[in-house]
């Protein structure tokens, strides 16, 4: 952007402007197009568990999610992952999609700032033509990279951009998110919304507006 921001809404991705984990859907997705073993599924599932039961890392269990990509060459992983991202940008809630454009009509920067992994992301922020992609890095097979683009950090690489954009983070007017990893993000604007809220979010935020925005009407 040519002049500095003024304000901007951050939005969260998985479980806020889509149901559920788009790493479990990638999974899903690479099963039905042959790309991964049935085995290797059910690990990335077990490592999921794993992860939700504080017994494994967050980079393990996205790696476990992300290894198959590795087994493709760059122009077959590219075509998939965009065959992907297309995939997922048709499950995107459309009052989710409404919001982000009525933010842009406003003047706002929007800023899609997620967890999920750049490998695919990258596709989804060019089709919302959103101003700034914040998430997971990846490396050139698709393998996920530290830092994990959560809780905290999250509100860092907002700030970064901010600054890159002279401004700062009072600029971040809105955020937008639906679970605990998305609490620092929400504390750091003027004006949080919770979207399919989880219990830790309603508590950290008993105040603030919530909303439900429904499901794609296709599949």
């Amino acid at each position: 952007m040519e002049k500095p921001v003024r304000s901007a809404a951050a939005f969260d991705f998985d479980g806020t402007l889509i149901r559920g984990d788009s790493i479990a859907q990638l999974v899903l997705y690479g099963l039905k197009k042959g790309k991964i073993s049935l085995l290797a599924a059910l690990w990335s599932a077990l490592a999921g568990g794993l992860y939700h039961m504080h017994l494994v890392g967050e980079m393990t269990a996205k790696r476990a999610g992300h290894g198959f990509l590795a087994r493709m060459n760059a122009a077959e992983r590219e075509t998939f992952l965009q065959d992907f991202a297309g995939l997922i940008c048709k499950k995107i809630r459309p009052q989710g999609l409404e919001t982000i454009r009525k933010h842009q009509s406003q003047g706002d920067a929007v800023i899609l700032c997620s967890a999920s992994c750049a490998c695919y992301m990258r596709h989804v922020a060019r089709y919302l033509g959103v101003d700034a992609l914040l998430c997971t890095p990846t490396d050139a097979q698709g393998q996920p990279q530290p830092p994990n683009c959560k809780r905290g950090e999250k509100v860092r690489r907002i700030t970064q951009w901010l600054e890159e954009q002279g401004s700062d983070i009072s600029a971040l007017r809105t955020a937008y998110g639906d679970s605990a990893g998305d609490v620092q993000m929400l504390s750091a604007c003027k004006t949080p919304v919770l979207v399919h809220p989880k219990r830790a979010l309603r508590r950290a935020f008993p105040q603030a507006e919530r909303v439900s925005w429904p499901e794609p009407n296709h599949p």
